[in-house]
């Protein structure tokens, strides 16, 4: 989840992309701190992320986003 630190949003973007297909449960705190990015390209991604590993988060998420 290095990745996820990472200042180019493309890469960040992807990395959550990859994160909610693989259904990584474990990357929940780390997509939620994803949150903050100033990019809404990557918010998207990290909350469609979330969506798919079945965050406990989630529907708190999509009322503040």
């Amino acid at each position: 989840m290095t990745f996820l630190k990472c200042t180019d949003g493309n890469i960040k973007r992807i990395c959550c992309s990859s994160l909610g297909k693989i259904e990584a449960k474990e990357s929940e705190d780390a997509l939620i701190s994803v949150l903050t990015d100033k990019r809404p390209q990557v918010k998207q991604y990290a909350i469609k992320a979330l969506g798919k590993i079945k965050s406990k988060s989630q529907s708190n998420i999509y009322k503040i986003y």
